[in-house]
């Protein structure tokens, strides 16, 4: 009796002419899966990484919104006192 690498394989009947046609077709299947998996990882993390560009850029459109609006109030603000102002200044 020899013993081979394959001989315990051999012995199950795995690489028995039998079950050999099973092979190509179970490893090409593997492969796709792995390489489905190694996809799915790489999109998964480009979407972290995008997800957390849109939580930030949320809060800055939110500033950016609120910004001229407080300048447009100030500047309200401001026209509606200096009447009042000038007329101090000018005494009456």
């Amino acid at each position: 009796m020899v013993f081979s690498p394959s001989f315990g394989l051999q012995c199950i009947g795995i690489l028995s002419s039998k079950y050999r046609p099973l092979f190509v077709p179970l490893q090409v299947v593997l492969l796709f899966d792995i390489a489905l998996l190694v996809v799915n990882f790489r999109i998964s993390a480009q979407l972290e990484e995008l997800s957390v560009q849109i939580n930030v850029a949320g809060p800055q459109h939110m500033l950016s919104r609120q910004l001229p609006k407080a300048i447009l109030m100030v500047e309200r603000q401001v026209l509606r006192e200096t009447p009042k102002v000038l007329c101090w200044l000018n005494g009456g």
